[in-house]
């Protein structure tokens, strides 16, 4: 439960921030996205082999100009399907971040580049694990496929880690955990609001 409220508490944060940005000009992007990748978690006595996981996210902001843009994502990586009949069986990453997306080429002005900061939370059922949680940065390279004026494919290319604390117990201690995950995702995002000459490229 606090993970939970600390979570909302970023989220409200952000959507304030945003908010008050955007007051001049109401251009909004929404998103979600569907990605797999590859997982490792490791700490300073475990060095951990790269694992296949599953991604599902969702992101919005508001568009600056036809430069940049900012906006919240909340992504998870599934590691280890949850099953409600083998309550030790279920293994995830949830990532709630703070993004800018830049489009910095004129030539190829649809690619865009993201960078992100937030909260991870490290969730595991297994009862010799420990779950965590801790800071978070991404980085992403893209490109938009317009489908019309307000819809657009994007495929990506991501790479995140985080921080998930230190464990010290009987079963066996583990300091400076930490997990890396390299995945591609697909995107789909719709514009909505004020054009202002915002999608005029």
């Amino acid at each position: 439960m606090r993970h939970l409220s600390k979570v909302v508490g970023f989220v409200a944060g952000m959507c304030l921030i945003v908010s008050a940005i955007a007051q001049a000009d109401r251009t909004w992007w929404a998103s979600g996205e569907l990605g797999a990748g590859d997982f490792k978690l490791h700490s300073d006595q475990v060095t951990g082999t790269r694992e296949p996981v599953f991604g599902l996210g969702f992101a919005g902001g508001h568009r600056l100009n036809d430069k940049a843009r900012i906006g919240l994502h909340v992504k998870g990586w599934l590691v280890e399907a949850y099953d409600l009949n083998y309550p030790a069986q279920g293994e995830s990453v949830t990532n709630v971040m703070g993004v800018v997306d830049v489009f910095p080429l004129r030539a190829w002005e649809r690619f865009f580049m993201r960078g992100g900061l937030g909260l991870s939370i490290y969730s595991v059922n297994r009862a010799t694990a420990v779950g965590g949680k801790g800071l978070v940065w991404e980085g992403a390279v893209g490109y938009e496929i317009p489908l019309n004026e307000k819809f657009f494919l994007s495929p990506a290319v991501e790479y995140s880690e985080g921080r998930l604390g230190d464990v010290l117990n009987h079963v066996g201690p583990a300091t400076n955990r930490r997990f890396s995950v390299i995945g591609f995702k697909m995107g789909a995002s719709y514009h909505f609001g004020s054009r202002k000459g915002v999608w005029n490229r």
